[in-house]
């Protein structure tokens, strides 16, 4: 997925406010919402903060 957003950066803004809503939404941290998807806690923290300069 970080390759995806590296490629259509133009989206990576509206990707990353829609998937931080939606864990936000489900009460969920990182680390839950990481565990769910069957990764790391720091893929998650990468792809909520493309974009922005900070990951």
């Amino acid at each position: 997925m970080l390759a995806y957003i590296r490629k259509y950066g133009k989206y990576a803004n509206e990707m990353k406010r829609r998937m931080i809503a939606l864990r936000k939404a489900a009460g969920l941290t990182q680390t839950q919402m990481a565990a769910l998807l069957g990764t790391k806690k720091s893929n998650i923290s990468r792809l909520e903060s493309a974009g922005d300069g900070s990951g």
